[in-house]
C-alpha cells in the first residue's frame, strides 16, 4: 500500500508527508493521520483511539490539556514581545521627530516575480500603519503594525536602528 493522495477528514491535512501507512495483524491496513491520530481503512474514516495515536507517537487525550495550555501561554509570550517591538519602532521615530518615515530598502512581504510583489515601504506612527506598496497588480494598502508578522516587525525596527529611513513630509 502506497499513499499517493491523502486528506483526514478529521484535521483537514492533505500532505502524504502526514500520512503513515498502518500494515496490522493479517490483512488489516490503515492510513493513520500523524497530526491527530485520525485513521482510515476500508471500512471509512475514524477519530483517533489509543493505538492511532500511539502508531504514530501522538500523546493521551489527557497530555493535550497541558499542551494547549502551554501553547496558550507561549503566544502570549509572543503577542507581548510583538506589542513591545511596536512600541520600540514608535519611539524611535518619534525620536527622530518624525511621524511618517520612508524606508531606503523596502522589505519585501510578498514576490510573485520580477514584475509581481508586495512591500514595506512606509511606516506611519500616528496610525501606527505601514503602507503595502504592491507594484500596480492591485491597489496599495495599509497594515496596522500590531499585525505584522515578527519577522517584519523586526526588520522595520532593524531599518530604524541603521538609520536607513528618510522623514516623509
Amino acid at each position: 500500500m502506497a499513499v499517493i493522495e491523502f486528506k483526514c477528514l478529521t484535521c483537514g491535512t492533505t500532505e502524504t508527508s502526514d500520512a503513515h501507512e498502518y500494515d496490522g495483524i493479517g490483512a488489516y491496513e490503515a492510513v493513520i493521520c500523524k497530526k491527530c491520530g485520525a485513521y482510515s481503512d476500508e471500512y471509512g474514516h475514524f477519530q483517533a483511539e489509543k493505538w492511532s495515536r500511539e502508531q504514530v507517537g501522538l500523546p493521551e487525550p489527557e497530555n493535550l490539556g497541558k499542551m494547549f495550555k502551554s501553547a496558550k501561554q507561549h503566544r502570549t509570550k509572543l503577542q507581548s514581545i510583538r506589542i513591545t517591538i511596536v512600541e520600540t519602532i514608535c519611539s524611535r521615530i518619534k525620536k527622530s521627530k518624525a511621524t511618517v518615515i520612508r524606508l531606503n530598502e523596502p522589505i519585501f512581504v510578498e514576490a510573485f516575480d520580477d514584475q509581481f510583489s508586495k512591500s514595506i515601504d512606509v511606516v506611519n506612527v500616528e496610525t501606527k500603519q505601514v503602507n503595502i506598496d504592491c507594484s500596480d497588480y492591485c491597489p496599495d494598502y495599509s497594515e496596522l503594525l500590531a499585525d505584522l508578522e515578527t519577522d517584519y516587525l523586526l526588520k522595520i525596527l532593524e531599518c530604524i536602528e541603521v538609520g536607513a529611513f528618510e522623514i516623509e513630509e
